[in-house]
């Protein structure tokens, strides 16, 4: 009876342990992973392209996150 216990509360505690990683799963939709095409990438601070550029990226597959 005793190993039941422990092996019911292992299994559990390895649930919780899983729910608890795979929570912020939810939060975490609003962002892409993408990889840049081009050798040179301007990162801009605005969505159009009367916004001054602020990066610029030199380097041809780089992956980057895009954030809503």
């Amino acid at each position: 009876m005793k190993k039941f216990n422990t092996y019911y509360f292992s299994v559990l505690y390895f649930f919780l342990i899983i729910l608890f990683l795979f929570s912020n799963v939810s939060a975490i939709e609003n962002k892409k992973f993408l990889s840049l095409k081009n050798k040179e990438v301007n990162l801009r601070q605005g969505p159009s392209y009367k916004y001054p550029i602020k990066l610029i990226y030199k380097k041809k597959n780089l992956h980057v996150i895009v954030i809503n």
